[in-house]
């Protein structure tokens, strides 16, 4: 279905998140986000569609509630705007979304489908491997091949795979036969920038605040881009300390 969208400023309470978005930010890209809300305000619209419908995720029924909008993509600069009003940065309690219809004319699956491929654009270093492993599991039941969903994702096979366990894992189920092993001939990605694990979002913070601290402390010109420079800053640290 091809729709324009339209433009809508709503209030930030008629304003719904939805229940599978696996993306999220840290304390610091959060910071940084709602001062550039407080100065500009908001300049990039989350994409929504009228909540014209209740929501159904994992067993879960979620009713409009006096909603107007469920967010499709763009949840981070809504909350960024909704602290920004609470703290007092911006005075205007309207929100500009992009509505590209009514949720009835949507499953969750293609709207969860249309995110993950919105927020290929990385915005937002943290993901709930179990809510994308639900998404992976939504389009891989609809005939779907995982390497079809990868590709209209622009996502890793191997990284949805991992999400699919872990949602399987989640949910106390036994993980088929074919995603228990590594497929026959698979050789890890030689990629630059290196998604490492966390036990917590503290945890998160704290890597941040070192990688910001070793790029300072070196003094050296980094790539622009968070991912990448992330994983300059350790490499350039580990040099440093080894007398690489």
């Amino acid at each position: 279905m091809s729709k324009k969208l339209q433009l809508v400023y709503a209030q930030l309470n008629e304003v719904s998140p939805n229940p599978w978005n696996p993306h999220g930010t840290t304390e610091e890209e959060m910071a940084e986000l709602k001062a550039s809300i407080g100065k500009w305000d908001m300049k990039d619209c989350p994409l929504v569609v009228e909540f014209d419908r209740p929501v159904h995720y994992e067993g879960q029924t979620i009713a409009p509630g006096g909603k107007k909008y469920l967010i499709v993509d763009g949840e981070q600069k809504y909350t960024a705007k909704k602290a920004a009003f609470m703290e007092g940065l911006v005075n205007d309690p309207s929100v500009p979304v992009l509505v590209m219809g009514k949720l009835s004319e949507f499953t969750e699956a293609e709207l969860a489908e249309l995110g993950q491929v919105l927020n290929h654009k990385g915005r937002g270093s943290l993901e709930d491997a179990k809510k994308t492993g639900v998404i992976v599991e939504w389009l891989t039941q609809r005939g779907r091949t995982l390497d079809e969903v990868a590709q209209a994702m622009g996502q890793r096979k191997e990284a949805l795979r991992e999400a699919l366990i872990a949602s399987q894992q989640a949910k106390g189920r036994p993980i088929p036969p074919e995603l228990s092993s590594r497929p026959q001939g698979h050789k890890e990605r030689n990629v630059m920038n290196v998604v490492l694990p966390f036990e917590d979002a503290v945890a998160v913070d704290e890597f941040e605040s070192l990688v910001a601290k070793v790029a300072e402390q070196l003094g050296e010109e980094l790539p622009q881009t968070k991912g990448f420079r992330r994983s300059a800053a350790v490499l350039a640290a580990l040099r440093a300390y080894v007398g690489y």
